[in-house]
C-alpha cells in the first residue's frame, strides 16, 4: 500500500506546519521552513515553495527504512528532468513510500513568495528512536552521480 497524500489549502496565507506525529515545527508562517534546523524524526523531505528540494540523507535513519528514502531521493533529485510537474514526481514518491508516510500537499505560499503555489511536505509516522534529523539540499547531479549503480 503506498503513502497518502492530504492536501491543505489555505486561500489567506498558510498558517505553520507542525509534525502531525512528534508536534514539533516545521515551517513557521513568519520564517517560512528552516532547511538549517533540526527537525522532528518523521520528516524526510520538503520541496518548498519555489522548488528548492530538501531531504534527510538515507544513512541518517534506520536501515528498514533506508532503501525507500534512496529510491525517494533519486525520484526527487531526477524531478526536473523526468517529470513534467511536481504532481507526477509526489504521485512517484507515493508510491515508493510504504502506507505509515503521509505527504501533505501545502497550497498557497506564504506572503512574500510570488514563485510557487504549492510546497510539499513527507513524513514517515512509524515509531522512531530518531530524536531528530537533518535535511540537506537535494543536489541534482552529485545525487545522481553517487547512485547511479542502483
Amino acid at each position: 500500500m503506498p503513502a497518502s497524500l492530504a492536501e491543505l489549502v489555505y486561500p489567506d496565507g498558510s498558517p505553520s506546519l507542525y509534525c502531525p506525529s512528534s508536534g514539533r515545527l516545521v515551517c513557521s508562517n513568519e520564517e517560512g521552513f528552516d532547511p538549517h534546523a533540526a527537525h522532528s524524526p518523521h520528516l524526510r523531505f520538503v520541496v518548498d515553495w519555489i522548488g528548492q528540494v530538501f531531504a534527510v540523507s538515507p544513512e541518517m535513519l534506520p536501515e528498514d527504512q533506508q532503501a525507500y528514502q534512496q529510491q525517494l531521493l533519486k525520484l526527487l533529485a531526477d524531478g526536473s528532468t523526468r517529470f513534467s510537474n511536481h504532481n507526477e514526481m509526489i504521485a512517484a514518491c507515493l508510491k515508493v513510500m510504504p502506507a505509515s508516510c503521509l505527504v501533505f500537499e501545502v497550497l498557497d505560499p506564504p506572503s512574500g513568495s510570488s514563485d510557487g503555489e504549492i510546497a510539499y511536505f513527507g513524513f514517515d509516522l512509524a515509531p522512531t528512536l530518531l530524536k531528530r534529523v537533518q535535511l540537506e539540499e537535494v543536489v541534482i547531479e552529485e545525487y545522481n552521480e553517487e547512485y547511479d549503480d542502483d
